[in-house]
């Protein structure tokens, strides 16, 4: 049963939602303040949300999904919260989801009609995100991820892509020295993961050819050095050393993969 209070006045040119408020089980709610325009207009389509807040919690998800069949763990409460503002083909927004196993922040916006462009700002703070896919290897994650982007189609997009781990762990192992970036010109372009301490020196790159109808792929691992024992992976002294190369082109119904290692 929904129940709840719902206050729109306007016309349909330009609507105006004011304390908004449906309620649905016994944690579940929704807050709705903002305005939209052209509702029956969907290629003119405004809205200004100023004001979005979704509650819930495990119990009342569960109804609706299965923690068993997906293998996961639902935190036990759920907070959507934050402002949307733009049309059907552009999105601006602040967002931040907070649960009981932590919190993502998502800033930044996106544009798709004559050309693609975006720019955002994810953070994740203190997620327990081995408690949710139920593997307590992985430790708590905090990180901030910037990526940018501008093209008229995926063969011409210039994007870029950094980031910065604060707290990253398996099998309490500290791994917050992990780097990731990437960048990209006119669909052509390279991400690296990088980490080195004393027991894992490991420098990954993928290079890669984005196209519509085939694309192109190119991996190299290069393991430098591991010791397993030291990352808490095996018992016994083990220590290992490889390099792994791969090459993906075509899509997902025609390609050609070839690899190897030494």
């Amino acid at each position: 049963i929904i129940d709840g209070k719902l206050k729109v006045s306007g016309t349909l040119a330009e609507m105006t939602i004011e304390n908004t408020a449906l309620n649905w089980g016994k944690s579940t709610s929704l807050v709705i303040n903002g305005s939209v325009k052209n509702i029956t207009q969907l290629d003119q389509l405004e809205y200004n949300l100023d004001e979005i807040q979704f509650k819930t919690d495990s119990t009342d998800i569960s109804k609706f999904i299965s923690e068993k069949e997906l293998g996961i763990s639902i935190p036990d409460t759920l907070i959507l919260k934050g402002n949307f503002k733009g049309t059907l083909n552009k999105i601006v927004t602040k967002s931040q989801l907070i649960t009981s196993e932590g919190t993502v922040t998502l800033e930044g916006n996106f544009h798709n009609k004559d050309t693609l462009a975006f720019d955002a700002q994810l953070d994740v703070e203190k997620l327990e995100l081995g408690r949710i896919i139920l593997n307590n290897k992985i430790g708590p994650l905090t990180f901030t991820a910037r990526a940018s982007g501008v093209g008229s189609s995926v063969n011409t997009l210039d994007a870029q892509l950094t980031s910065e781990f604060k707290s990253l762990s398996y099998n309490s192992y500290d791994l917050s020295n992990l780097k990731l970036d990437g960048k990209m010109k006119e669909g052509k372009g390279e991400a690296d993961l990088v980490y080195k301490d004393h027991n894992l020196d490991l420098d990954t790159k993928l290079l890669f050819k984005l196209d519509s109808v085939s694309s192109r792929f190119g991996l190299t691992v290069d393991m430098k050095g591991a010791d397993l024992t030291a990352l808490g992976l095996t018992r016994k002294e083990i220590r290992a050393k490889f390099k792994l190369k791969a090459d993906f082109t075509g899509n997902q119904d025609n390609f050609d993969l070839q690899a190897n290692i030494d």
